[in-house]
């Protein structure tokens, strides 16, 4: 957790903004188990709707709630089914939903830390993702992200995106995006889901990867984390190569870390003047990213974000020397790794600070140091880690 102390003069235009972000989930999974005040399993449910594709999901009337290796949630998927139905052989699949419902609004972002582990086998799909049905319909609203293993093995090493807006189930609007420049599926990521009134976003670690307006869900939904092995009507996640089994001893299994879950109501300002806010920064001990937004400006006129961390009684350049300036995205918003130093940045960080860089400013470089006197007269955001 964090608390937020502004500049001088973010403290001025804070009474001047109605533009706020509020968090509606913070699941940093540091308990033993995951807990039932904010998730629950599926409820079995004899139409088939704890089956997806060759995958029956452990529900639950049977089944603890799933454990934390290292403060993450290890999401299961086991070939052998001790629950198999007769004559109906499938896989073992994990998924956690969330008790709350959450609107649009004038913004929805869910923010998922996530890897698949070894062993990696084709045929296994990690998946975290918003979902609501429509009621007295058989339509739904869903946005996806989805790490396939199929990816890892033929090392192209990208994740899927999927969009449905008030229609049935099916193959929806998938879109395979590249990660990050030596970015690789069973490395955490960040990947983050934005949901607007006028078009969905996708992110991998800040860096935008889709905008999707043609097809925009409008919601309410739950938020979503699975692991699951799809059938042959998927034929991009599809693995002929791996069964289910009847036999215990023959079990293969297959997992999902998700190392955090955050999930954020933006709320459209009412602008009256400039200013900059970080409304959310990775907690200590966790690595991720600051991540904030921009109003009241003409975005034209700046460059971007500049973010420093302090650690001891100098401050650093995030995320890197060579990347001093984070982009500001079209609806103000930016993010940007704070934890790119590795152990001492993500436990000894105790100060995020962003300041607003106008076109032709030069960017000093931090490195332990004391902020350069030039950043002072700039529009600048402080939180306390």
């Amino acid at each position: 957790m964090y608390r937020a102390s502004f500049s001088c003069i973010e403290m001025l235009e804070s009474r001047q903004l109605l533009s706020t972000t509020t968090t509606l989930l913070d699941a940093e999974f540091s308990d033993p188990a995951v807990s039932s005040a904010t998730w629950h399993r599926p409820a079995f449910d004899s139409s088939g709707s704890t089956f997806l594709g060759r995958t029956q999901l452990r529900v639950s009337q049977n089944q603890p709630m799933p454990v934390t290796v290292n403060h993450a949630v290890r999401l299961y998927l086991d070939s052998y089914n001790p629950t198999m139905l007769p004559g109906k052989p499938s896989f073992f699949g994990d998924e956690l939903i969330s008790n709350k419902t959450f609107s649009v609004g004038d913004g929805l972002i869910m923010s998922v830390r996530a890897r698949l582990n070894s062993p990696i086998l084709g045929g296994v799909v990690g998946a975290s993702f918003f979902y609501g049905v429509k009621p007295g319909t058989a339509n739904h609203d869903e946005s996806d992200t989805e790490l396939l293993s199929n990816e890892v093995v033929s090392g192209q090493q990208r994740m899927e995106s999927n969009v449905f807006a008030n229609e049935p189930l099916g193959v929806g609007a998938p879109v395979f995006s590249h990660l990050p420049a030596g970015g690789k599926l069973t490395a955490y990521h960040t990947y983050t889901i934005a949901m607007y009134p006028d078009h969905d976003e996708w992110r991998v670690d800040s860096v935008v990867v889709r905008s999707e307006k043609n097809i925009v869900p409008v919601g309410p939904v739950q938020a979503y984390l699975n692991i699951w092995a799809p059938a042959s009507d998927w034929p991009a996640a599809y693995n002929a190569a791996i069964a289910p089994t009847s036999n215990a001893a023959q079990n293969k299994r297959f997992s999902m870390d998700v190392d955090w879950v955050r999930i954020t109501q933006v709320h459209n300002p009412v602008v009256t003047k400039p200013g900059i806010r970080i409304t959310s920064v990775a907690p200590r001990g966790r690595s991720g990213s600051a991540s904030g937004q921009v109003v009241g400006v003409d975005l034209s006129k700046y460059q971007g974000v500049a973010v420093y961390i302090k650690v001891g009684s100098g401050w650093w350049t995030k995320p890197f020397f060579n990347q001093p300036i984070t982009a500001i995205q079209p609806d103000g918003l930016w993010s940007a790794q704070i934890t790119t130093g590795g152990f001492t940045d993500i436990n000894n960080a105790t100060e995020v600070r962003a300041y607003l860089i106008p076109v032709g400013f030069t960017v000093p470089l931090d490195g332990g140091g004391a902020l350069s006197p030039t950043l002072t007269p700039l529009l600048s955001a402080d939180v306390l880690r």
